[in-house]
Parts: structure tokens; sequence; C-alpha cells
């Protein structure tokens, strides 16, 4: 990257002399180009890059393929520039969030990918690029722009402040607070930039150049020779002190963690108070059933009323059988033949008529072709009306046999259906009969599992009434047991009296 920017430099005050290396460059590799040329192409790249269609690296080789960039440096410093973006887009868009929250009246919006380009090259390649190379990348664009964004990228109220906090969330501590550090230390350098910039921009200088630059004083005139020619001027670097960089903040202690309580002691077994509710529960269980042991089951005027629930039962498995019954609608039989009198008007006269006289036309055109041709027709007519006889009887027959065909099909086909029917009649009657066993199973397991149920009851209330005579025993037995430890504590301490 140095030498892609160094080899295209030429100095505007001396002629550039070609050395060995550039020549070698210019032959096998092609001539380099400015700093103003590397930039628009690095924008230019980056701005076509499109991640859903093509890979970085193949979208990178067809630009600089097409763009025609034969020098290695040039399009090393291409390669590395763009890579440098695409990989840091998150951190770089933090910058520009932040540049164009504070800066929104003094930067354009359209010029976000070149302050995209410089922040990358100031943060991340300033140590590599050098103070000469990095003046010369700012110097080739617009003075104005590049003085809003160093202003804003090297304060510290900005990288420690809001910038700081945006990469934070993107990245380490160590890492953000290095950054932090190498931007303040680059920051002199960065100074002598900017005052160079407001200068182009504001065409004004700062009071101690001003005040070198005025009249020439005793001291900074040009010394002279013997011979009367000025001497020349010998250079001397100044004697700036390096700033030290400020220390970074001090980590604040984490806090130390809460004191929590001992978690209380537990007893194994009930409390006295889940025994006291518990034989509370029992007595009162207890007294229950004691009231209702005798109590005799309630008497409903319904179940001794008539009903005719079997009646109704009984009609809507009627309605049920008749809805699932099949029955075919019947067609009405085929109305008899008119048999009326036909009444003549004048057009039936007239068609009669004229059939007659085309009966006339046609003999009289027999006769004559008999008299020209000297044969008659008749015998031809009489076999033409024979054969046709003929046909329409054979067709009469094949209609015939055709009628008999369908109405064997059809009788065929009702007795299927009959058949069909009386099979459905027969399963509806079997899902009856197995519905009503299931009805009846159902039945007689339920009054089985009564029967049980009340069975155990009977079973659990002579346990318990068991369970509360072994413990009225018990407590008998324990009262006399005292009782009787009682009396031979008295007589032991009325011997002991005695004696």
């Amino acid at each position: 990257m140095h030498s892609a920017i160094s080899s295209g430099h030429t100095s505007p005050e001396r002629p550039r002399s070609t050395t060995n290396s550039e020549q070698h460059f210019e032959q096998h590799g092609g001539r380099s180009m400015g700093p103003q040329a590397l930039l628009e192409l690095v924008e230019k790249i980056f701005k076509r890059f499109n991640p859903a269609q093509v890979t970085l690296d193949t979208h990178v080789d067809k630009s600089i393929a097409g763009m025609q960039v034969t020098n290695p440096h040039d399009d090393t410093f291409l390669r590395q520039v763009v890579y440098g973006i695409i990989r840091y887009r998150q951190f770089l868009g933090s910058i520009m969030d932040s540049f164009y929250h504070y800066n929104g009246g003094t930067a354009l919006r359209e010029d976000m990918d070149m302050y995209k380009i410089f922040g990358y090259l100031t943060v991340f390649r300033a140590d590599e690029l050098g103070y000469s190379n990095l003046k010369r990348l700012v110097d080739a664009k617009e003075p104005q722009k590049m003085v809003v964004f160093f202003k804003y990228l090297f304060d510290e109220r900005y990288l420690r402040g809001a910038l700081r906090d945006n990469w934070l969330k993107l990245y380490d501590k160590q890492f953000v607070d290095d950054i932090i550090g190498r931007l303040l230390a680059f920051k002199p350098e960065v100074a002598q930039l900017l005052d160079s910039l407001e200068e182009r921009v504001y065409f004004t200088k700062r009071k101690g150049d001003e005040s070198t630059s005025g009249p020439m004083s005793e001291s900074s005139k040009a010394p002279t020779s013997t011979s009367g020619r000025p001497a020349t001027t010998v250079p001397r670097p100044f004697n700036l002190s390096q700033p030290r960089p400020k220390p970074l903040p001090i980590e604040e202690p984490l806090p130390l963690p809460p004191k929590r309580r001992p978690a209380p002691t537990h007893t194994e077994g009930p409390t006295k108070e889940e025994l006291a509710i518990q034989a509370a529960k029992e007595a009162n269980r207890k007294r229950q059933e004691a009231k209702y042991a005798n109590a005799s089951p309630f008497k409903l005027h319904t179940t001794e009323r008539p009903t005719n629930i079997e009646k109704i039962r009984a009609e809507i498995e009627a309605d049920i059988s008749r809805q699932l019954t099949f029955q075919p609608t019947k067609a009405n039989p085929m109305p008899p033949p008119p048999n009326t009198q036909v009444k003549l008007n004048a057009a039936a006269i007239l068609r009669e008529d004229a059939l007659y006289r085309k009966k006339q036309l046609e003999e009289a055109a027999t006769l004559q072709r008999y008299e020209a041709e000297l044969r008659d027709g008749r015998a031809f007519k009489q076999w033409q009306t024979e054969q046709l006889n003929r046909d329409e009887a054979a067709r009469q027959a094949e209609v015939e046999a055709r009628r008999a065909a369908m109405s064997a099909v059809h009788e065929l086909a009702q007795r299927a259906r009959a058949s069909a029917h009386e099979e459905n009649k027969d399963v509806v009657r079997q899902l009856k009969e197995e519905m009503r066993a299931m009805v009846e199973a159902m039945e007689k397991e339920r009054e089985e599992e009564m029967q049980a149920k009340q069975a155990k009851r009977l079973a659990v209330l002579d346990a318990r009434a068991g369970v509360a005579q072994a413990a009225e025993r018990v407590a008998a037995e324990k009262r006399s047991q005292a009782e009787e430890e009682r009396i031979k504590q008295v007589m032991f301490v009325g011997s002991q009296r005695r004696r």
C-alpha cells in the first residue's frame, strides 16, 4: 500500500526521476496511478459491489480487469482497501451514523462512501501509510469535506463518548481502547494536516506563521559569504516535544455480590398445626357419617308416574330406519297415443292436391319414357321396393332384439338393486342388534361398577369403624397402664416415707 501511493506521486516543484525499480515496474507491471485515481477506483468498486449477486473476490477481480489496472502495487492497494471496508463495515457504519448525527448540516450523504474509505485508512492503516502518504491522499480530495471529517474523527470528546459507546456494542473493550489510543497518538500530526487544510479552505494562517512570514528580522536574513553571494539555507528540524499518550480510564471494580439469606430450616413430618387440622377434618367426617348413616334415599314422584318412553323410543328408531332405507321414486306410466280426427283445412287440401298432381306427372313421365325407350321400369321399381322393405324389416328386427336385451338388463339391474336393498336391511338390523348388545353390556358394567363401589364404600366404613375401635382400645390400655404406673409410684413413695 505504501509503495502504491509513493510511486504514484509526482512533485510539482521538481521533475520526477525514474529509478531502476520504477523502470522495471513500468516495463513489466505498468505505470502506477496517482492518489486521486486510486481513491476514485476504490469508491467505484465499493459502490458497485452487491453481495446478493456475486462474491467479493469475483467482483474485485472483474472490476480491476475491466479498469485495466496493470501495476501490482495499485492492484494490492485496491484489493486491501476494498476488503478492509467490507470487513469493518459495522465499525465504519457506526462512525458514519455518529458523524452524520452531529454534522448533518455540513456533510453530504452522497459522500458517505468516501468518508468510509478515509475512516478505514485513518483508523486501521495510518501507521502503515505514514503521515506523508495520508496527507497526499487527503490533499487529493476537497479540503472542505476533509476538514469536517478529520475534526470530528480526532475530537477526544467524540472518541471517548459517542464513538466509544457505539464501538463497545460491537467489539471488545481492549480492542476499542487500543484504537482510541492509536488515534490520540496520531492527533499531533493530524493537527498539522488540519492547519494546512483550513489554510486552503479559509485562506488564513495561524498567528505564529504570520509573524514569521512578516518583515525579515536580523536573525531571519539570509547569511552572506565573503564573496557577496548568499549562502545556501541549511534546514534545521523543529525542536518539538513528543506528546505523551493520555492514560486510559481506570476500570471500575465490579460490585460485590449480594449477600443471600440462608434457607429456613425444614423439619421432617407434619407440624402441630397440620396435625390439628387433620384431626379436625377426621372429627368432622365422622360426625357427618354418623349423622347420615341411617338416611333413606329420596323418593321422587317422577319415577312413579306412568311414562311412554318406550313408545317414543320405538317411534324415533322407526323414523331413523325409514330415513336410512332407500326408496326410489316410481316413474309415471306412458300416456296412450292420441286418437283424434284430423280436420282438413285449405292448406291440407292444397297439399293433397299437390301430391296427387305429382303422382300424375310421374305416371305421365313413365309413359313417355316407355314410348321413347320401349321399356318399362316397373320391374326395377318393384325390386327396389322389395329391397327397401327387406332392409326396413331387418332394422325393425334389430331394434326389437336391442329392446329385448335392454329389458333383460333392466330386470337384472332391478334384481341387483333389490338384493342390495335386502343386504342393507340385514346390515342395519345387525348394527342395531350390536348397538343394543353394547348398550346392555355398558348398563350391566355400570351396575357392576356401582355394586363394587358400594361394596368398597361399606368396606371403608367398616375399616374406619374398626380403626376408631382400635384407637379407643389402645387409648384405654394406655390409660390403664398409666393408672397402674401412678399407683405403683404412690406405693413406692409411701414405703419410702414409712422407712
